[in-house]
């Protein structure tokens, strides 16, 4: 290859192409090595300027179909404009100094300027045929941040570092890549720096400089005469306004200083002088940059009655005067993202959305309307808490140790029984005090863990001690000998003695640290100061812990502890039947949840609508579930994990498309109202397998909307027996009849016609999909609606009747809700099968998960809006639009008259020249101001696209003159 004629050669050369190639691969990942396969054919050899190798770069994204579209390629200039790939490829620089260089010896890296290292040693030639010598250091194997791997995991690592402007790197590059698409490794390019050669530095953009006053002749708000000025003003005809031209680039002789009336309105004539002007977004522009400079000109405007009236309008409608805020196809964005770098992000990850959703059809508008819909926008809303039947009454009773009773228990013989004694007042944060059973908390405990014994003898102790008006219990755990034992000593101990004995024996165990088993000397401490009660007969120690009498209780523990899934390491508890985890804000959360109860029951008590006779918690517990399994019903809905199934489908479409499938049968004239989408990944080969297909088999019966696909995730080789290879050999095409798989499922006998050997190379073939949906060798799961159930590693089988439960959950909370209404916006000619709507309800889904880590200033996901289009426009914002269908739709409120203005004008006059933008910025400012708003001139360096000098030369940019009177004095 070679060498390029501008001046710069090889470094500004290799720099340029390094940026514009990752930069591509920003946009769309597979142009990676590609575009290195034409840089080591020469395609950009023979340029010889800056400007032809942008040109040329960009002419090949287009021809090649890296970036076909408009939108595409405006991203592509704006980040290359930005240099935005510039650290990562300083990370390669970095890690080639620091860590690969001095594991080489001097002479041997000068004479390698392009080198491979293939199983820990340096090779000189692409042949691969001598080792040069051997590389220390593991890690640099290791797969790095900033590495493009073409190639599996499981193949050996090949890397190649390269100056990419070097002749050796061609040669070196057309061989190795041939060689990792033929399988024989995988393989990554990185960049070393050049070695020689002189290089310009290319500057970086997308930052802001200001000029801050110290003066205070402008910033101290003159009154010395603002009386004569008011009554002046009120003789003096205002002009005409002109204000594209009466902002002067020529600064004035001195900032002057305004009265505190003018500034006052400073916000309101702002706006006003702005929508005025022939160019209103220039001239915003140029005002806010220079406020200082053009304060004391807009102070002598007056606002226009139309844009006071189209102000007062928007106020009406819910838009708070002053207030700065952008949404971005309606997420709210926050304001420590609002920079050029992060709006580039959030703009691919709209644009990827966007399209996904023009696969179903839909335009770019329609796509946004629908997001935005307040329906689809609350799918990912936070729901009322389920709630889950806390009784024991299923299980017999007894199981529920109660530590008070508000409605028998004589320390409350004063409290009035009455519901209406709910109303009474109290101080806040204060239950009244009512002697009903209203609120219950109950905790399962390990009596003989010392943290949740503590829980017990302090802070549940002290609650009833203080009468707080909440019923609490307490279920021991039997996990392990040691609880089963305490449970039996504590049942043993409220059975014979009452709760008073056995809060004795647990607080005399904890205090002398003999809490982890049952101990004789507390259990006997425990018992000098309670008496046997009526018809009961006391036991000693030893005797308490052979004795069968609580065995039943214990099992039925057992039986109470499964059906609400208390297993694990994080202990949930129930507070009114809705399940919180047990740790350090268990408090918090019991708190915040009986208060939000007690107010609901009492809204309910003044309106007339609870029968005095009622038991209270009957009424939380309406529409309950009987059974808990987080796995099936989240805690959070937001923590739901997504599998982005357009994705995988794109890159696995013949796979996917010849999945074995129970599908859908349309049982209405409206099937996409009742379908779902179940994807089982499991060793269907195993009884567990066969098990779960035969439950899911059931709820398709029940619920023939269900689509049911299947990917077989078994080891060992299938035989003719193997259910894998029965239903492989009885499908048509791809499809399964129910009854062929009942009665696969049932015959234990070799089927005619089967073909283990075709079944065995068929299942091979989905388990790359299976590793790519998230699942190791032999791990179950499904994934419901897009939603990953798993994976799990043991055999778990969920029934028929948790299966229904799930089923009930998605029609009620996400599928369900999104097919009625797509089905209400005439979407279902868009949507011709369950998977569809699967992939459209990721699509949802996706849109307001956050790429940004958890932290003190994330507030997790952001729900779309439109509330912004019931705002009146014509007179107090600037629109711009450059596309006939844009993607991204942004809308901003801002006040003129802020700092923040000075910073997000200039970055979204720069956005709204993108393609495939559409910019609504409404000017929002204070309708009364109390001192001087901006105290600086500010400059933003960013442009949309490179630009060049008249030698062709790219153009560093850099900040403009901020030439003011203070300046100069």
């Amino acid at each position: 290859m070679s060498l390029p004629r501008f001046p710069e050669s090889r470094k500004t050369y290799s720099k340029l192409i390094e940026i514009s190639r990752e930069t591509a691969a920003e946009e769309n990942s597979t142009s990676y090595f590609p575009l290195l396969d034409r840089i080591a054919e020469g395609t950009f050899a023979e340029i010889t300027t800056e400007r032809e190798l942008y040109e040329r770069f960009t002419q090949a994204l287009q021809d090649d179909g890296h970036l076909s579209s408009p939108e595409s390629i405006s991203s592509f200039k704006f980040a290359l404009s930005l240099r935005s790939t510039t650290p990562r490829i300083e990370a390669h620089y970095q890690y080639y100094n620091t860590s690969v260089e001095p594991s080489l010896m001097v002479a041997q890296d000068a004479v390698c300027t392009v080198w491979a290292h293939y199983d820990g040693d340096q090779y000189c030639s692409p042949s691969l045929e001598y080792a040069q010598q051997s590389v220390s250091g593991d890690q640099l194997d290791q797969v790095m941040p900033f590495d493009r791997v073409l190639g599996g995991s499981s193949l050996p690592p090949l890397v190649l570092y390269a100056d990419i402007a070097s002749p050796l790197f061609g040669g070196f590059h057309q061989e190795l890549i041939q060689k990792a698409r033929d399988g024989q490794f995988s393989y990554r390019v990185r960049y070393r720096p050049s070695g020689s050669g002189n290089s310009r530095p290319l500057f970086v953009t997308g930052y802001g400089v200001e000029l801050a006053l110290k003066r205070t002749d402008y910033i101290v708000i003159d009154d010395r005469d603002a009386e004569q000025r008011v009554l002046k003003d009120a003789d003096t005809e205002k002009p005409i306004l002109t204000p594209a031209e009466d902002l002067t680039e020529e600064p004035p002789a001195d900032l002057k200083p305004l009265s505190a009336s003018e500034v006052s309105v400073l916000g309101m004539n702002a706006a006003s002088f702005v929508m005025s002007s022939d160019d209103p977004f220039a001239t915003l522009l140029r005002l806010s940059q220079d406020f200082p400079r053009h304060s004391s000109a807009i102070a002598s405007r007056n606002a226009t009655p139309e844009f006071t009236k189209e102000f007062t309008e928007n106020r009406a409608a819910l838009l708070p005067a002053g207030h700065n805020v952008m949404w971005i196809n309606g997420v709210e964005m926050e304001p420590r993202t609002i920079d050029a770098f992060s709006l580039l992000d959030h703009f691919r990850r709209e644009r990827k959305l966007i399209n996904g959703l023009r696969d179903f059809g839909l335009s770019a508008r329609q796509a946004v309307n629908f997001l935005c819909d307040p329906t689809i926008a609350k799918l990912h809303a936070t729901h009322d808490a389920l709630r889950y039947d806390f009784r024991d009454e299923l299980e017999g009773g007894d199981i529920i140790i109660w530590l008070n009773d508000l409605e028998k228990d004589h320390r409350y013989d004063g409290w009035p029984r009455d519901l209406k004694s709910l109303l009474q007042p109290t101080f806040h944060g204060q239950l009244p005090h009512v002697r009903r059973d209203i609120h219950n908390v109950i905790i399962p405990v390990d009596l003989s863990s010392p943290v949740h014994v503590a829980i017990v003898v302090e802070n549940l102790r002290m609650f009833v001690k203080r009468q707080i008006p909440v019923r609490f219990g307490i279920v021991p755990l039997v996990h392990n000998s040691n609880a089963l034992e305490q449970a039996k000593i504590s049942h043993y101990l409220l059975d014979t003695y009452g709760i008073a004995a056995l809060i004795a024996y647990l607080q005399t165990s904890l205090s002398s640290d003999k809490i982890s088993s049952p101990d004789k000397v507390s259990f006997t401490a425990a018992l000098e100061k309670h008496k046997v009660r009526e018809d009961r007969t006391a036991l000693a120690f030893e005797d308490v812990l052979k004795s069968e009498s609580y065995d039943p209780i214990l099992s039925n523990t057992k039986a109470y502890l499964k059906r609400l899934a208390v297993e694990g390491e994080l202990t949930p508890f129930f507070v009114n039947g809705i399940s919180f985890p047990l740790d350090e804000n268990f408090l918090q959360s019991m708190i915040v949840t009986i208060s939000k109860d007690s107010d609901n029951i009492r809204q309910l008590v003044s309106e007339g609508t609870l029968e005095e006779d009622i038991w209270v918690p009957s009424h939380f517990l309406k529409g309950a579930l009987r059974t808990r399994n987080p796995l099936l019903i989240p805690q959070d809905p937001s923590k739901i994990r997504i599998v982005d199934l357009q994705e995988i489908h794109v890159k696995h479409n013949e796979v996917f498309d010849s999945i074995l499938r129970i599908p859908a049968a349309a049982k209405s004239e409206h099937p996409l109202l009742d379908w779902s989408s179940i994807i089982l990944i499991t060793d269907l080969d195993t009884d567990a397998g066969a098990k779960q297909l035969g439950y899911l088999l059931e709820l398709h019966e029940k619920h023939p909307g269900v689509e049911i696909l299947l990917l077989h995730n078994g080891e060992s080789t299938p035989t003719s027996t193997s259910l894998s290879t029965k239903l492989y050999s009885a499908r048509n095409g791809r499809d399964l009849d129910p009854a062929v798989v009942v009665a696969a499922l049932a015959s234990g006998n070799d089927e005619s016609g089967s073909d283990p050997a075709a079944a065995s190379a068929y299942w091979n073939t989905v388990k790359s999909l299976v590793r790519e949906v998230g699942f190791g060798a032999s791990e179950t799961g499904m994934v419901v609606n897009s939603r990953m159930l798993g994976p799990m590693s043991s055999p778990t089988v969920f029934d028929t009747q948790e299966l229904e439960q799930l089923h009930e959950y998605e029609h009620s909370n996400r599928i369900g809700v999104l097919a009625k209404r797509a089905f209400e916006l005439g979407l279902e000619s868009q949507i011709p099968h369950p998977l569809s709507l699967a992939k459209l309800q990721a699509f949802i889904s996706l849109s307001v998960a956050s790429d940004a880590p958890e932290g003190l200033y994330d507030s997790g996901p952001s729900l779309r809006t439109n509330e912004f289009e019931k705002w009146s426009s014509k007179h107090s914002a600037i629109s711009v639009s450059n596309s006939e269908d844009p993607s991204i739709y942004i809308v901003a409120a801002i006040d003129p008259t802020t700092e923040i203005a000075q910073r997000w004008v200039p970055i979204l006059k720069v956005l709204s020249e993108l393609s495939g933008v559409s910019l609504k910025l409404f000017l929002n400012p204070r309708k009364r101001i109390k001192e001087l708003p901006i105290k600086r001139f500010y400059r933003h360096v960013l442009e949309a696209a490179p630009s060049f000098n008249k030698d062709a030369r790219l153009r560093n940019l850099e900040p403009s003159s901020m030439e003011s009177p203070v300046t100069r004095c």
